[in-house]
Protein backbone atom coordinates (compact mmCIF):
# COMPACT_ATOMS: atom_id res chain seq x y z
CA UNK A 1 0.00 0.00 0.00
CA UNK A 2 1.63 3.19 -0.98
CA UNK A 3 2.01 5.50 1.89
CA UNK A 4 0.18 9.07 1.35
CA UNK A 5 2.26 11.92 2.20
CA UNK A 6 0.55 14.40 4.26
CA UNK A 7 3.18 16.99 3.84
CA UNK A 8 1.43 18.08 1.07
CA UNK A 9 -1.49 19.92 2.60
CA UNK A 10 0.79 21.81 4.85
CA UNK A 11 -0.06 25.39 4.92
CA UNK A 12 -3.26 24.86 2.12
CA UNK A 13 -6.19 26.86 2.54
CA UNK A 14 -9.13 24.31 2.99
CA UNK A 15 -12.59 24.70 3.27
CA UNK A 16 -14.69 21.72 5.10
CA UNK A 17 -19.06 22.02 4.84
CA UNK A 18 -20.45 19.56 7.42
CA UNK A 19 -16.97 19.61 9.65
CA UNK A 20 -18.67 19.86 12.83
CA UNK A 21 -20.09 15.64 12.02
CA UNK A 22 -18.70 12.59 12.58
CA UNK A 23 -16.21 12.63 9.40
CA UNK A 24 -15.93 15.81 9.07
CA UNK A 25 -14.40 16.24 12.78
CA UNK A 26 -11.96 13.47 12.29
CA UNK A 27 -11.11 14.63 8.70
CA UNK A 28 -10.50 18.12 10.35
CA UNK A 29 -8.54 16.60 12.65
CA UNK A 30 -6.28 14.49 10.33
CA UNK A 31 -5.42 18.21 8.36
CA UNK A 32 -5.04 20.49 11.15
CA UNK A 33 -2.43 18.19 11.88
CA UNK A 34 -1.00 17.73 8.33
CA UNK A 35 -0.58 21.39 8.94
CA UNK A 36 -3.43 22.59 6.83
CA UNK A 37 -5.42 26.12 7.55
CA UNK A 38 -8.93 24.86 7.51
CA UNK A 39 -11.85 26.47 7.64
CA UNK A 40 -15.51 24.83 8.95
CA UNK A 41 -19.12 25.52 7.31
CA UNK A 42 -21.45 23.71 9.39
CA UNK A 43 -24.54 23.64 11.55
CA UNK A 44 -23.95 23.07 15.15
CA UNK A 45 -22.76 19.35 16.23
CA UNK A 46 -25.56 16.56 15.63
CA UNK A 47 -24.64 14.93 18.85
CA UNK A 48 -23.53 15.55 22.56
CA UNK A 49 -20.89 14.98 23.27
CA UNK A 50 -19.74 15.39 19.94
CA UNK A 51 -15.72 14.48 18.10
CA UNK A 52 -15.59 17.84 17.29
CA UNK A 53 -15.90 19.47 20.90
CA UNK A 54 -13.96 16.19 22.32
CA UNK A 55 -11.09 17.38 20.29
CA UNK A 56 -11.39 20.96 21.17
CA UNK A 57 -11.59 21.86 17.18
CA UNK A 58 -13.27 24.84 17.58
CA UNK A 59 -10.21 26.64 18.73
CA UNK A 60 -8.04 24.86 16.38
CA UNK A 61 -9.54 26.37 13.18
CA UNK A 62 -11.83 28.38 11.98
CA UNK A 63 -15.34 27.08 12.50
CA UNK A 64 -18.63 28.83 10.59
CA UNK A 65 -21.83 28.05 12.30
CA UNK A 66 -23.99 28.03 9.58
CA UNK A 67 -25.89 26.27 7.09
CA UNK A 68 -24.96 25.47 3.52
CA UNK A 69 -28.52 26.50 1.91
CA UNK A 70 -27.58 29.99 2.83
CA UNK A 71 -25.68 31.01 -0.47
CA UNK A 72 -24.82 34.32 0.74
CA UNK A 73 -23.16 33.08 3.81
CA UNK A 74 -21.10 30.67 1.36
CA UNK A 75 -19.96 33.37 -0.87
CA UNK A 76 -18.42 35.50 2.06
CA UNK A 77 -16.60 32.47 3.47
CA UNK A 78 -14.60 31.94 0.43
CA UNK A 79 -14.28 35.81 -0.07
CA UNK A 80 -12.51 35.97 3.13
CA UNK A 81 -10.86 32.73 2.94
CA UNK A 82 -9.78 32.27 -0.46
CA UNK A 83 -9.54 28.36 -0.10
CA UNK A 84 -7.83 26.24 -2.40
CA UNK A 85 -9.25 23.10 -1.94
CA UNK A 86 -13.20 22.60 -0.69
CA UNK A 87 -14.31 19.30 0.53
CA UNK A 88 -18.25 19.21 0.83
CA UNK A 89 -19.24 17.18 3.34
CA UNK A 90 -22.40 18.46 4.40
CA UNK A 91 -25.53 16.27 3.43
CA UNK A 92 -28.72 14.88 4.64
CA UNK A 93 -28.78 11.08 4.72
CA UNK A 94 -31.46 8.64 3.43
CA UNK A 95 -33.04 7.64 6.44
CA UNK A 96 -36.10 7.56 8.55
CA UNK A 97 -35.62 10.78 9.92
CA UNK A 98 -34.75 11.94 6.48
CA UNK A 99 -38.07 10.89 5.10
CA UNK A 100 -39.97 12.98 7.92
CA UNK A 101 -38.80 16.23 6.37
CA UNK A 102 -38.28 15.60 2.89
CA UNK A 103 -38.18 19.47 1.85
CA UNK A 104 -35.22 20.00 3.97
CA UNK A 105 -33.40 17.02 3.22
CA UNK A 106 -33.90 17.71 -0.67
CA UNK A 107 -32.86 21.48 0.05
CA UNK A 108 -29.87 20.53 1.76
CA UNK A 109 -28.51 17.73 -0.76
CA UNK A 110 -29.86 19.21 -4.05
CA UNK A 111 -29.21 23.20 -3.06
CA UNK A 112 -26.52 23.10 -0.39
CA UNK A 113 -24.31 20.80 -3.52
CA UNK A 114 -25.20 23.80 -6.04
CA UNK A 115 -24.48 26.59 -3.69
CA UNK A 116 -21.28 25.42 -3.08
CA UNK A 117 -20.56 24.10 -6.68
CA UNK A 118 -21.67 27.92 -7.95
CA UNK A 119 -19.29 29.51 -4.91
CA UNK A 120 -16.14 27.08 -6.31
CA UNK A 121 -16.84 28.43 -10.10
CA UNK A 122 -16.72 32.00 -9.14
CA UNK A 123 -14.13 31.75 -7.15
CA UNK A 124 -10.81 31.11 -8.93
CA UNK A 125 -9.03 30.18 -5.78
CA UNK A 126 -10.39 26.65 -6.00
CA UNK A 127 -8.01 24.20 -7.68
CA UNK A 128 -9.23 21.16 -6.05
CA UNK A 129 -12.93 20.55 -5.11
CA UNK A 130 -14.30 16.91 -3.32
CA UNK A 131 -18.18 16.17 -3.50
CA UNK A 132 -18.89 13.60 -0.65
CA UNK A 133 -22.12 12.30 -0.63
CA UNK A 134 -23.82 9.52 1.93
CA UNK A 135 -26.78 8.92 -0.45
CA UNK A 136 -25.86 5.23 -1.43
CA UNK A 137 -24.51 4.25 1.64
CA UNK A 138 -27.50 3.18 4.02
CA UNK A 139 -30.45 0.30 3.18
CA UNK A 140 -33.79 1.38 4.44
CA UNK A 141 -36.78 -0.92 4.08
CA UNK A 142 -38.96 0.45 6.65
CA UNK A 143 -41.18 2.25 4.81
CA UNK A 144 -42.29 2.70 1.07
CA UNK A 145 -41.65 6.13 -0.30
CA UNK A 146 -41.09 7.50 -3.74
CA UNK A 147 -37.53 7.78 -3.41
CA UNK A 148 -36.21 5.44 -1.03
CA UNK A 149 -32.76 3.80 -1.41
CA UNK A 150 -32.72 0.43 -2.94
CA UNK A 151 -28.83 -0.14 -2.86
CA UNK A 152 -27.63 -2.62 0.02
CA UNK A 153 -25.30 -1.31 2.52
CA UNK A 154 -21.77 -3.09 1.49
CA UNK A 155 -20.87 -6.76 2.34
CA UNK A 156 -18.61 -6.32 5.42
CA UNK A 157 -20.70 -3.84 7.26
CA UNK A 158 -24.10 -6.39 7.10
CA UNK A 159 -21.85 -9.42 7.82
CA UNK A 160 -20.71 -7.61 10.71
CA UNK A 161 -24.34 -8.12 12.33
CA UNK A 162 -23.74 -11.78 11.83
CA UNK A 163 -23.05 -12.39 15.51
CA UNK A 164 -26.83 -11.23 16.78
CA UNK A 165 -28.82 -10.33 14.00
CA UNK A 166 -29.46 -14.30 12.98
CA UNK A 167 -30.22 -14.98 16.71
CA UNK A 168 -34.16 -12.81 16.74
CA UNK A 169 -32.36 -8.92 17.40
CA UNK A 170 -33.49 -6.49 17.32
CA UNK A 171 -35.97 -8.54 19.86
CA UNK A 172 -33.39 -8.88 22.48
CA UNK A 173 -35.82 -11.30 24.20
CA UNK A 174 -35.00 -13.56 22.12
CA UNK A 175 -35.07 -17.49 22.93
CA UNK A 176 -31.86 -18.27 20.75
CA UNK A 177 -30.36 -14.81 21.09
CA UNK A 178 -30.35 -14.69 25.39
CA UNK A 179 -28.99 -18.52 25.14
CA UNK A 180 -26.10 -18.09 22.41
CA UNK A 181 -24.63 -14.47 22.60
CA UNK A 182 -22.02 -14.12 23.37
CA UNK A 183 -20.19 -17.15 22.29
CA UNK A 184 -17.08 -18.16 23.28
CA UNK A 185 -14.85 -18.48 20.01
CA UNK A 186 -14.00 -16.83 16.17
CA UNK A 187 -12.61 -18.77 14.02
CA UNK A 188 -11.00 -16.99 10.91
CA UNK A 189 -8.06 -16.13 8.87
CA UNK A 190 -5.45 -13.37 9.27
CA UNK A 191 -6.63 -11.40 6.42
CA UNK A 192 -10.09 -10.94 7.31
CA UNK A 193 -9.61 -8.84 10.86
CA UNK A 194 -10.11 -5.43 9.68
CA UNK A 195 -12.83 -6.46 7.53
CA UNK A 196 -14.98 -8.28 9.46
CA UNK A 197 -13.61 -9.38 13.13
CA UNK A 198 -13.40 -5.88 14.15
CA UNK A 199 -16.92 -4.65 12.63
CA UNK A 200 -18.22 -7.68 14.82
CA UNK A 201 -17.25 -6.79 17.63
CA UNK A 202 -17.83 -2.18 17.21
CA UNK A 203 -21.41 -3.79 15.98
CA UNK A 204 -21.52 -6.11 19.37
CA UNK A 205 -21.03 -3.54 21.48
CA UNK A 206 -23.38 -0.58 19.44
CA UNK A 207 -25.85 -2.87 19.30
CA UNK A 208 -25.77 -5.25 22.46
CA UNK A 209 -23.60 -3.79 24.59
CA UNK A 210 -21.14 -6.65 24.63
CA UNK A 211 -18.75 -8.01 22.66
CA UNK A 212 -19.89 -11.30 20.61
CA UNK A 213 -16.93 -13.48 21.63
CA UNK A 214 -14.01 -14.20 23.98
CA UNK A 215 -11.35 -15.61 21.84
CA UNK A 216 -10.88 -14.67 17.90
CA UNK A 217 -8.57 -18.08 16.44
CA UNK A 218 -6.96 -16.81 13.86
CA UNK A 219 -5.38 -19.56 11.68
CA UNK A 220 -3.45 -18.84 8.16
CA UNK A 221 -4.36 -18.94 4.61
CA UNK A 222 -4.82 -22.15 2.66
CA UNK A 223 -2.48 -22.29 -0.55
CA UNK A 224 -1.38 -23.94 -3.41
CA UNK A 225 0.96 -26.58 -3.49
CA UNK A 226 3.47 -24.03 -5.12
CA UNK A 227 2.69 -21.73 -2.45
CA UNK A 228 0.44 -19.14 -4.16
CA UNK A 229 -2.76 -17.31 -2.89
CA UNK A 230 -5.17 -19.07 -4.41
CA UNK A 231 -7.18 -16.95 -7.13
CA UNK A 232 -9.16 -17.01 -10.82
CA UNK A 233 -6.61 -14.90 -12.45
CA UNK A 234 -4.35 -18.13 -11.63
CA UNK A 235 -6.99 -20.68 -11.83
CA UNK A 236 -5.07 -22.39 -9.33
CA UNK A 237 -8.44 -22.66 -6.97
CA UNK A 238 -9.66 -25.86 -5.00
CA UNK A 239 -12.90 -26.79 -5.40
CA UNK A 240 -13.82 -28.46 -1.87
CA UNK A 241 -17.10 -29.82 -3.07
CA UNK A 242 -15.49 -31.68 -5.94
CA UNK A 243 -12.28 -32.75 -3.18
CA UNK A 244 -15.44 -33.85 -1.25
CA UNK A 245 -16.91 -36.43 -3.77
CA UNK A 246 -13.80 -37.68 -4.73
CA UNK A 247 -12.26 -38.03 -1.40
CA UNK A 248 -14.95 -37.72 1.20
CA UNK A 249 -15.76 -34.54 3.26
CA UNK A 250 -14.19 -36.38 6.69
CA UNK A 251 -11.00 -36.74 4.86
CA UNK A 252 -11.00 -32.82 3.28
CA UNK A 253 -11.38 -31.40 7.02
CA UNK A 254 -8.50 -33.45 8.55
CA UNK A 255 -6.29 -32.73 5.64
CA UNK A 256 -7.00 -29.24 6.28
CA UNK A 257 -6.21 -29.84 10.38
CA UNK A 258 -3.21 -32.00 10.86
CA UNK A 259 -0.22 -29.97 10.28
CA UNK A 260 -1.66 -26.54 10.58
CA UNK A 261 -0.73 -24.01 13.25
CA UNK A 262 -2.10 -21.04 14.09
CA UNK A 263 -1.38 -18.03 12.06
CA UNK A 264 0.46 -19.78 9.64
CA UNK A 265 -0.44 -20.69 5.76
CA UNK A 266 -0.50 -23.99 4.54
CA UNK A 267 -0.07 -25.28 1.32
CA UNK A 268 -2.88 -27.82 -0.11
CA UNK A 269 -1.43 -31.04 -1.68
CA UNK A 270 -4.23 -33.67 -3.54
CA UNK A 271 -2.29 -36.58 -2.35
CA UNK A 272 -2.86 -35.43 1.26
CA UNK A 273 -6.29 -35.94 0.79
CA UNK A 274 -6.09 -39.53 -0.70
CA UNK A 275 -3.86 -40.09 2.49
CA UNK A 276 -6.57 -38.83 4.80
CA UNK A 277 -9.28 -41.11 3.11
CA UNK A 278 -6.92 -44.12 3.43
CA UNK A 279 -6.52 -43.00 7.30
CA UNK A 280 -10.98 -43.33 7.16
CA UNK A 281 -10.24 -46.40 5.18
CA UNK A 282 -7.85 -48.20 8.04
CA UNK A 283 -10.87 -46.76 11.05
CA UNK A 284 -13.51 -48.22 8.89
CA UNK A 285 -11.99 -51.74 8.42
CA UNK A 286 -10.42 -51.76 11.66
CA UNK A 287 -14.45 -51.08 12.97
CA UNK A 288 -15.80 -53.60 11.30
CA UNK A 289 -13.36 -56.47 12.20
CA UNK A 290 -13.99 -55.15 16.18
CA UNK A 291 -17.68 -55.71 15.10
CA UNK A 292 -17.41 -58.84 13.32
CA UNK A 293 -16.33 -59.89 16.61
CA UNK A 294 -18.41 -58.65 18.97
CA UNK A 295 -21.12 -60.78 20.91
CA UNK A 296 -21.60 -58.35 23.39
CA UNK A 297 -24.61 -55.66 23.54
CA UNK A 298 -23.35 -53.29 25.94
CA UNK A 299 -19.51 -52.07 27.34
CA UNK A 300 -18.44 -53.22 30.77
CA UNK A 301 -14.60 -53.18 31.19
CA UNK A 302 -13.40 -56.77 33.18
CA UNK A 303 -12.28 -56.68 36.63
CA UNK A 304 -9.03 -58.62 35.62
CA UNK A 305 -6.84 -57.10 32.53
CA UNK A 306 -4.42 -58.11 31.03
CA UNK A 307 -0.75 -56.55 30.29
CA UNK A 308 -1.50 -55.16 27.19
CA UNK A 309 -5.34 -54.38 28.01
CA UNK A 310 -3.61 -52.00 30.64
CA UNK A 311 -0.85 -50.83 28.31
CA UNK A 312 -3.56 -50.20 25.64
CA UNK A 313 -5.75 -48.36 28.76
CA UNK A 314 -2.64 -46.00 29.44
CA UNK A 315 -1.91 -45.15 26.34
CA UNK A 316 -5.55 -43.74 25.64
CA UNK A 317 -6.22 -42.53 29.12
CA UNK A 318 -2.56 -39.95 28.09
CA UNK A 319 -4.41 -39.55 24.77
CA UNK A 320 -7.07 -37.84 26.02
CA UNK A 321 -5.42 -35.68 28.48
CA UNK A 322 -2.82 -34.12 25.95
CA UNK A 323 -5.59 -34.21 23.48
CA UNK A 324 -7.51 -31.97 25.81
CA UNK A 325 -4.81 -29.38 26.97
CA UNK A 326 -4.15 -29.36 22.94
CA UNK A 327 -7.88 -28.27 21.91
CA UNK A 328 -8.27 -25.87 24.89
CA UNK A 329 -4.92 -24.36 23.75
CA UNK A 330 -6.15 -24.43 20.07
CA UNK A 331 -3.37 -26.38 18.74
CA UNK A 332 -5.99 -28.34 16.58
CA UNK A 333 -3.05 -30.06 14.33
CA UNK A 334 -1.32 -31.18 17.58
CA UNK A 335 -4.31 -32.83 18.61
CA UNK A 336 -5.32 -34.61 14.86
CA UNK A 337 -1.81 -35.56 15.09
CA UNK A 338 -1.92 -37.25 17.92
CA UNK A 339 -5.07 -39.22 17.62
CA UNK A 340 -3.90 -40.24 13.94
CA UNK A 341 -1.01 -42.09 15.34
CA UNK A 342 -3.13 -43.58 18.69
CA UNK A 343 -5.16 -44.70 15.98
CA UNK A 344 -2.95 -46.10 13.19
CA UNK A 345 -0.23 -47.24 15.37
CA UNK A 346 -1.85 -48.27 18.70
CA UNK A 347 -4.60 -49.40 17.92
CA UNK A 348 -4.66 -51.00 14.78
CA UNK A 349 -1.14 -52.06 14.11
CA UNK A 350 -0.65 -53.24 17.49
CA UNK A 351 -3.37 -53.67 20.08
CA UNK A 352 -6.20 -55.74 17.46
CA UNK A 353 -2.72 -57.72 16.97
CA UNK A 354 -1.99 -58.26 20.41
CA UNK A 355 -6.26 -59.83 21.36
CA UNK A 356 -6.17 -62.03 18.50
CA UNK A 357 -5.09 -64.75 20.86
CA UNK A 358 -7.79 -64.03 22.98
CA UNK A 359 -10.69 -63.36 20.28
CA UNK A 360 -10.06 -66.89 18.50
CA UNK A 361 -8.98 -69.12 21.77
CA UNK A 362 -11.37 -70.80 23.56
CA UNK A 363 -11.73 -69.14 26.63
CA UNK A 364 -14.68 -67.05 26.71
CA UNK A 365 -14.11 -65.32 29.71
CA UNK A 366 -10.74 -63.91 28.43
CA UNK A 367 -12.72 -63.46 24.75
CA UNK A 368 -15.44 -61.23 26.13
CA UNK A 369 -12.46 -59.09 28.08
CA UNK A 370 -10.77 -58.62 24.56
CA UNK A 371 -14.51 -57.60 23.17
CA UNK A 372 -15.23 -55.07 25.84
CA UNK A 373 -11.99 -53.73 26.15
CA UNK A 374 -11.78 -52.94 22.13
CA UNK A 375 -15.10 -51.71 22.13
CA UNK A 376 -14.25 -49.15 24.87
CA UNK A 377 -11.10 -48.03 23.32
CA UNK A 378 -12.48 -47.34 19.87
CA UNK A 379 -15.93 -45.61 21.14
CA UNK A 380 -13.45 -43.07 23.25
CA UNK A 381 -11.44 -42.67 20.41
CA UNK A 382 -14.11 -41.72 18.21
CA UNK A 383 -15.43 -39.19 21.02
CA UNK A 384 -11.80 -37.36 20.34
CA UNK A 385 -11.67 -37.87 16.79
CA UNK A 386 -15.89 -36.72 16.19
CA UNK A 387 -14.60 -32.71 15.94
CA UNK A 388 -12.17 -33.60 12.64
CA UNK A 389 -14.17 -36.07 11.01
CA UNK A 390 -17.90 -35.98 12.21
CA UNK A 391 -19.37 -38.39 9.45
CA UNK A 392 -17.35 -41.60 9.74
CA UNK A 393 -17.31 -41.33 12.98
CA UNK A 394 -20.69 -40.82 13.86
CA UNK A 395 -21.88 -43.69 11.68
CA UNK A 396 -19.44 -46.33 13.11
CA UNK A 397 -20.68 -44.91 16.93
CA UNK A 398 -24.20 -45.98 16.47
CA UNK A 399 -23.05 -49.29 14.98
CA UNK A 400 -21.39 -50.23 18.50
CA UNK A 401 -22.83 -50.51 21.38
CA UNK A 402 -23.04 -47.40 23.33
CA UNK A 403 -25.08 -44.81 25.61
CA UNK A 404 -26.78 -41.72 24.31
CA UNK A 405 -28.34 -41.01 20.99
CA UNK A 406 -25.73 -39.12 19.54
CA UNK A 407 -22.51 -39.27 19.44
CA UNK A 408 -22.01 -34.62 18.46
CA UNK A 409 -23.90 -35.10 22.13
CA UNK A 410 -21.88 -37.48 23.89
CA UNK A 411 -19.82 -36.45 27.08
CA UNK A 412 -16.13 -36.10 25.97
CA UNK A 413 -13.19 -38.34 27.24
CA UNK A 414 -11.88 -37.33 30.46
CA UNK A 415 -9.01 -38.51 31.90
CA UNK A 416 -9.19 -41.07 34.67
CA UNK A 417 -6.12 -41.65 37.48
CA UNK A 418 -7.59 -45.51 37.76
CA UNK A 419 -6.37 -46.05 34.35
CA UNK A 420 -2.65 -44.37 34.27
CA UNK A 421 -0.94 -47.81 34.21
CA UNK A 422 2.59 -46.94 34.02
CA UNK A 423 4.46 -50.07 34.57
CA UNK A 424 2.90 -51.68 32.79
CA UNK A 425 2.93 -49.29 29.66
CA UNK A 426 6.53 -49.18 30.14
CA UNK A 427 6.95 -53.08 30.26
CA UNK A 428 4.58 -53.26 27.36
CA UNK A 429 6.48 -50.77 25.37
CA UNK A 430 9.72 -52.27 26.04
CA UNK A 431 8.32 -56.04 24.62
CA UNK A 432 6.93 -54.04 21.51
CA UNK A 433 10.59 -52.46 20.99
CA UNK A 434 11.86 -55.77 20.53
CA UNK A 435 9.22 -57.30 18.35
CA UNK A 436 9.68 -54.25 16.05
CA UNK A 437 13.69 -54.58 16.43
CA UNK A 438 13.62 -58.41 15.40
CA UNK A 439 10.98 -58.02 12.80
CA UNK A 440 13.05 -54.68 10.92
CA UNK A 441 16.03 -56.91 11.03
CA UNK A 442 15.06 -59.49 9.69
CA UNK A 443 13.70 -57.91 6.80
CA UNK A 444 16.47 -56.35 6.35
CA UNK A 445 17.82 -59.94 6.00
CA UNK A 446 15.17 -60.68 3.73
CA UNK A 447 13.93 -63.61 5.82
CA UNK A 448 9.98 -64.19 5.04
CA UNK A 449 8.38 -64.66 8.58
CA UNK A 450 7.73 -68.74 7.94
CA UNK A 451 11.27 -69.50 8.99
CA UNK A 452 10.98 -69.13 12.25
CA UNK A 453 13.96 -68.77 14.78
CA UNK A 454 14.89 -69.48 18.34
CA UNK A 455 15.37 -65.68 20.49
CA UNK A 456 17.54 -65.15 23.46
CA UNK A 457 17.07 -62.11 25.34
CA UNK A 458 19.94 -59.91 27.41
CA UNK A 459 18.22 -58.35 29.75
CA UNK A 460 18.13 -56.99 33.73
CA UNK A 461 14.60 -56.90 33.83
CA UNK A 462 13.48 -60.67 32.41
CA UNK A 463 10.32 -60.14 33.92
CA UNK A 464 9.04 -58.25 31.80
CA UNK A 465 10.02 -59.93 28.50
CA UNK A 466 8.82 -63.34 30.79
CA UNK A 467 5.75 -61.70 30.41
CA UNK A 468 5.61 -60.69 26.64
CA UNK A 469 6.68 -64.52 25.83
CA UNK A 470 3.90 -65.13 23.68
CA UNK A 471 3.73 -61.97 21.73
CA UNK A 472 7.29 -62.26 21.06
CA UNK A 473 7.01 -65.50 20.02
CA UNK A 474 3.56 -64.70 17.44
CA UNK A 475 4.60 -61.59 16.64
CA UNK A 476 8.48 -62.04 16.70
CA UNK A 477 8.23 -65.39 14.36
CA UNK A 478 9.90 -66.92 17.16
CA UNK A 479 10.37 -70.60 17.43
CA UNK A 480 11.43 -70.31 20.66
CA UNK A 481 11.90 -67.33 23.27
CA UNK A 482 14.98 -67.71 26.18
CA UNK A 483 15.28 -65.27 28.95
CA UNK A 484 18.88 -64.41 30.67
CA UNK A 485 20.80 -62.19 32.51
CA UNK A 486 24.20 -62.97 30.29
CA UNK A 487 25.50 -63.03 27.28
CA UNK A 488 26.29 -66.43 25.64
CA UNK A 489 29.90 -66.82 25.63
CA UNK A 490 30.26 -67.78 21.43
CA UNK A 491 28.77 -65.71 19.50
CA UNK A 492 29.92 -66.40 16.37
CA UNK A 493 26.89 -67.17 13.66
CA UNK A 494 24.56 -64.76 15.95
CA UNK A 495 22.61 -61.54 15.01
CA UNK A 496 22.78 -59.05 17.15
CA UNK A 497 19.55 -56.88 17.76
CA UNK A 498 19.56 -54.23 20.52
CA UNK A 499 16.97 -52.09 22.12
CA UNK A 500 17.62 -49.50 25.15
CA UNK A 501 17.05 -52.22 27.98
CA UNK A 502 17.83 -55.41 26.39
CA UNK A 503 20.29 -57.44 23.65
CA UNK A 504 18.61 -59.90 21.02
CA UNK A 505 20.19 -62.69 19.84
CA UNK A 506 19.07 -64.79 16.98
CA UNK A 507 21.16 -67.77 15.26
CA UNK A 508 21.88 -67.24 12.22
CA UNK A 509 21.76 -70.24 10.64
CA UNK A 510 18.62 -71.13 11.05
CA UNK A 511 17.45 -67.59 9.30
CA UNK A 512 19.11 -67.66 6.25
CA UNK A 513 21.41 -70.10 4.10
CA UNK A 514 25.13 -68.05 4.55
CA UNK A 515 26.18 -68.59 1.16
CA UNK A 516 22.83 -67.92 -0.93
CA UNK A 517 22.61 -64.77 1.04
CA UNK A 518 26.33 -63.54 0.89
CA UNK A 519 26.27 -64.27 -3.17
CA UNK A 520 22.81 -62.24 -3.03
CA UNK A 521 24.51 -59.50 -1.28
CA UNK A 522 27.22 -59.52 -3.44
CA UNK A 523 25.19 -59.08 -6.70
CA UNK A 524 23.09 -55.91 -5.03
CA UNK A 525 26.40 -54.32 -4.50
CA UNK A 526 27.56 -54.56 -7.63
CA UNK A 527 24.40 -53.54 -9.12
CA UNK A 528 24.86 -50.24 -6.75
CA UNK A 529 28.80 -49.67 -7.62
CA UNK A 530 27.44 -49.58 -11.56
CA UNK A 531 24.57 -47.31 -11.02
CA UNK A 532 27.21 -45.38 -8.62
CA UNK A 533 29.81 -44.86 -11.24
CA UNK A 534 27.05 -43.53 -13.84
CA UNK A 535 26.14 -40.99 -11.38
CA UNK A 536 29.77 -39.65 -10.46
CA UNK A 537 30.35 -39.82 -14.52
CA UNK A 538 27.46 -37.70 -14.83
CA UNK A 539 28.66 -35.22 -12.15
CA UNK A 540 32.25 -35.51 -13.41
CA UNK A 541 30.83 -33.97 -17.09
CA UNK A 542 31.51 -30.23 -16.62
CA UNK A 543 29.26 -29.39 -19.50
CA UNK A 544 26.71 -31.05 -17.49
CA UNK A 545 26.82 -29.70 -14.07
CA UNK A 546 27.36 -26.04 -15.68
CA UNK A 547 24.40 -25.95 -17.95
CA UNK A 548 22.00 -27.92 -16.27
CA UNK A 549 19.30 -26.73 -13.79
CA UNK A 550 20.71 -26.78 -10.30
CA UNK A 551 17.37 -28.69 -9.20
CA UNK A 552 18.92 -31.51 -11.62
CA UNK A 553 21.98 -31.30 -10.32
CA UNK A 554 21.41 -31.80 -7.06
CA UNK A 555 19.08 -34.23 -7.51
CA UNK A 556 21.76 -36.42 -9.40
CA UNK A 557 23.92 -35.65 -5.85
CA UNK A 558 21.29 -37.21 -3.85
CA UNK A 559 21.03 -40.54 -5.96
CA UNK A 560 25.23 -40.49 -5.02
CA UNK A 561 25.23 -40.25 -1.68
CA UNK A 562 22.15 -43.06 -1.48
CA UNK A 563 24.24 -45.29 -3.34
CA UNK A 564 27.42 -44.90 -1.51
CA UNK A 565 24.98 -45.60 2.11
CA UNK A 566 23.84 -48.30 0.21
CA UNK A 567 27.02 -49.84 -0.49
CA UNK A 568 28.21 -49.40 3.02
CA UNK A 569 24.95 -51.47 4.46
CA UNK A 570 25.64 -54.07 1.97
CA UNK A 571 29.44 -54.62 3.02
CA UNK A 572 28.03 -54.18 6.53
CA UNK A 573 25.78 -57.16 6.02
CA UNK A 574 28.32 -58.97 4.20
CA UNK A 575 30.55 -58.60 7.43
CA UNK A 576 28.04 -59.69 9.74
CA UNK A 577 27.58 -62.92 7.97
CA UNK A 578 30.57 -63.58 7.89
CA UNK A 579 31.39 -63.50 11.50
Amino acid sequence: MQKTEMSFFRDKRILITGHTGFKGSWLSRILIDAGAKVTGVSLEPPTSPSIFSICRLENQMDSVIGDVRDFELLKEVFERVQPQIVIHLAAQPIVRESYKNPRETYETNVMGTVNILECARQFSCVRSFLNVTTDKVYENKEWEWGYREEDVLDTWFSSALWPFSTLGWPNKDSEDLRYWYPTSVLVTGYDIIFFWVARMIFSGMEQMKQEPFKTVFIHGLVRDDKGRKMSKSLGNGIDPLEMADKFGADALRFNLITGNSPGNDMRFFVEKCEAMRNFANKIWNASRYVMMNLTIDHVQLPEQLELEDKWVLSKLNTLIREVTDNMEAYELGVASAKIYDFIWDTYCDWYIELTKARLYGEDEEAKLAAQNVLCYVLLRVLELLHPFMPFITEEIWQALPHEGDFLIRAQWPEYQERFAFTQEENAMEAVKDAISAVRARRSEMNVPPSRKAKILIVTQTPDIYAGGRDFIMRLAYASEVEVQAQSPEDLKGMVTVATHNATLYLPLAELVDIQQELERIAKEKTKAEENLARIEKKLQNESFVSKAPEAVVNAEREKADKARALIAKLEESAAAMRG
